[in-house]
């Protein structure tokens, strides 16, 4: 890269930042909660401090993300299996989503694939088992919300942002695609911060670094 573009500045974050970026229009400055395959809140200050809570990965600690509304979807299935949980529709709804006959063929399906994004990508359907007034996927859904306000709790609260005006970014599938559950977490996020914009961006990360570029080097000829 810098043999084909020498006169370059190459500038290297996190990819939250970008997400920031692609709700403010390339300014960093706010917070950004991120709810994908796993999570992260990321916030910046007007003073370019930084704080972050959650991305700790699907073991460590990612509650809100995609990888742990999937895990808590294929629990209540088992639990309403043993009956030791409430029955659910999400058993049907995965199974047929899966193309699967019965509860235990989701040990072979689970266990015999490689990586979190497969369990995550079934967090969609607790949203559509939940419109249908399904009490388990709907109490799953304001777990996932109530986590995700607890770490932007942290990230504002540490900035010391709680009672400003600034951007707070919805980003990542289950926020921008998942409208209970950006629902949930908006009626959580008002307490906290209650004079927060929040944003759902109609850019993808990828306009929101090329804005956080184009920005810095307007910085860098003045």
């Amino acid at each position: 890269m810098a043999e084909m573009l020498p006169r370059a500045y190459a500038y290297v974050d996190n990819d939250a930042v970008a997400a920031l970026a692609s709700g403010t229009g390339g300014d960093l400055y706010g917070v950004v909660i991120i709810s994908g395959t796993g999570m992260i809140v990321f916030g910046v200050d007007a003073e370019g401090r930084r704080r972050r809570a959650g991305g700790w990965g699907a073991i460590l600690g990612d509650p809100g993300g995609g990888f742990s509304i999937g895990a808590a979807i294929l629990q209540s299935i088992t639990a309403a299996t043993d009956g030791s949980g409430p029955p659910t529709a999400l058993t049907a709804r995965v199974l047929d989503y899966l193309g699967l006959r019965e509860v235990q063929d989701l040990i072979a399906w689970t266990y015999g694939q490689s990586g979190w994004a497969h369990v995550a990508g079934l967090a969609h359907l607790a949203e559509a088992c939940a419109a249908e007034s399904d009490e388990v996927a709907f109490r799953i859904l304001a777990w996932a919300a109530d986590n995700l306000a607890q770490r932007a709790e942290a990230v504002i609260r540490g900035l010391g942002l709680e009672h400003q005006h600034f951007p707070l970014v919805l980003a990542g599938g289950n926020l921008t695609r998942g409208e209970l559950l950006r629902r949930l977490l908006t009626i959580r996020l008002e307490e906290v911060a209650p004079h927060a914009e929040i944003i759902t961006p109609y850019l993808d990360a990828a306009v929101g670094a090329a804005l956080l570029a184009l920005k810095m080097a307007w910085k860098e000829r003045e």
